[in-house]
């Protein structure tokens, strides 16, 4: 019986198999009729030429050639992804390139390698967005000898790069420019600096001085243009010699750039020694020194010179504050160096006001 069983499950095994294997070659005549392949030749498969051990033909290429999945610049709902706005020119011509440069998928063809289009991987790399450029400013100090303007600089630069005297004698002989960085609140600023000799200099060379201003003022205007002439001051200088500066100024102009007056709108005052003091008790001298500046001579100005709009000023310490506690009091270094900081603050925000109100550098015509 169970030879019987035997024999039978052998004979059955053995028509199966046969079986298999007839189906299996039509099953593989059949995946062959049905285009499994890309076969743009019909004549795939190919005897192997008994000189040498290689095909006659290339490998065959897979049907479904895969394709580039699509990017999120380039969904319909890109908006709902992207910001309304775009800070940088650059993003946008760098996500327009991507979605257009991305590296396709390529079918490969027999040994021939893969190569990317385009030079993409360069492309790609030269319109990466860049930080925003920084801002550039040109200012140019002026004012009677000792009146501040190199120790102004100085604080501009952070480090000592001008000659600082507190003296009645002139220590600056000529005009010296320098270009550096203005630090604000850890926002730097490019800044074009000139230091430059006095007006009613101590030692009578105002004839002197006169046409090397008027060239620099010609040379750098041509140049760069001017953002801000800052005329500096003394706080407690008296009102007819600050009136006295900004006739030999006005004259100064007219006399170089007789068909152009607009420079006054890009005028600067700045009073300097203007110092710190512990909780801010100020002196009643620099307290109504002060308030008479803003309430009479800044009105004084605008009427005598006939400007649109009062001249913009600022109050400036070029003193090194003292820490109280030297004196046995409290330490007041932070108060000290925020009360610094916030006069550069002011200085700053007001040359940009004056650039805002004026639509730029002023330029000599």
């Amino acid at each position: 019986m169970s030879n019987q069983y035997s024999s039978h499950g052998s004979s059955s095994s053995s028509n199966s198999n046969s079986n298999s294997n007839s189906s299996s070659s039509t099953d593989n005549n059949a995946h062959f009729q049905r285009n499994s392949y890309n076969n743009q030749n019909n004549n795939l498969v190919h005897n192997i030429d008994p000189s040498s051990n290689t095909f006659k033909a290339p490998l065959p290429k897979p049907y479904h050639l895969p394709q580039r999945q699509v990017t999120m610049w380039e969904t319909e709902d890109r908006s709902r992804i992207q910001p309304n706005h775009t800070r940088r020119a650059s993003e946008t011509i760098q996500k327009s390139l991507i979605s257009q440069t991305l590296f396709p998928y390529q079918p490969m063809s027999g040994i021939h390698a893969l190569s990317p289009t385009d030079n993409s991987v360069q492309q790609m790399y030269v319109t990466e967005p860049d930080e925003d450029p920084m801002q550039h400013l040109v200012l140019l100090p002026l004012g009677k000898t000792g009146a501040g303007k190199s120790s102004l600089l100085n604080i501009m630069l952070g480090y000592n790069e001008f000659k600082a005297k507190a003296a009645a004698k002139s220590v600056t002989d000529c005009i010296t420019e320098r270009t550096g960085m203005w630090t604000i609140d850890q926002t730097e600023t490019v800044i074009t600096i000139a230091d430059t000799p006095g007006f009613a200099d101590s030692m009578n060379r105002d004839e002197q001085f006169l046409s090397s201003f008027q060239d620099y003022i010609l040379d750098i205007g041509q140049r760069l243009g001017i953002d801000s002439f800052l005329l500096v001051f003394q706080c407690d200088s008296a009102t007819n010699n600050i009136m006295l500066i900004l006739d030999h100024f006005n004259s100064m102009m007219e006399q170089k750039f007789p068909c152009q007056n607009n420079w006054w709108d890009h005028v600067m005052l700045v009073f300097t020694r203007v110092d710190y003091f512990p909780n801010l008790k100020f002196p009643a001298n620099i307290l109504g020194k002060k308030q008479s500046i803003m309430e009479s001579l800044i009105p004084d100005i605008q009427a005598k010179y006939r400007l649109k709009a009062p001249p913009k000023y600022a109050f400036v310490s070029s003193k090194t504050p003292n820490c109280s506690f030297n004196k046995k009091g409290q330490c007041d270094c932070f108060a000290a160096s925020k009360y610094h900081l916030d006069q550069m603050r002011t200085l700053k925000s007001r040359i940009n006001s004056i650039l805002t109100d004026n639509g730029g550098r002023w330029v000599p015509a």
